[in-house]
């Protein structure tokens, strides 16, 4: 099942057009994305949404400091996928990764 165009964005790298949408999750979010014409494998990626070790003041107290997930965030996530063997216009099931700092870890 293609992702939906409504709530999702298009990137293009190297001439090909990628489709994402983030899904929240408790502590962070999920980054999906698939090729732009909807066919062929996904690529999720966890991103925890706490910057470690920052905070920040609020009136009631100090809050852990969240991270923003931008397009470029998102474009260094597809390059990165596609030289550890992500082809997203093969069938397949997700190539699935966990985020850390800005590098991808395959999830086992």
């Amino acid at each position: 099942m293609a992702i939906s165009k409504k709530g999702s964005r298009t990137i293009t790298i190297h001439g090909e057009v990628y489709r994402w949408i983030l899904s929240p999750r408790s502590g962070s979010v999920l980054l999906i994305v698939e090729s732009g014409t909807g066919q062929g494998q996904r690529m999720e990626v966890l991103i925890p949404t706490e910057a470690s070790g920052r905070s920040a003041g609020t009136a009631f107290g100090v809050q852990p400091e969240m991270r923003i997930v931008t397009p470029k965030d998102v474009e260094g996530c597809i390059r990165q996928a596609l030289s550890s063997g992500w082809k997203p216009t093969a069938q397949g099931a997700p190539l699935t990764f966990d985020l850390r700092g800005d590098l991808l870890v395959p999830r086992g």
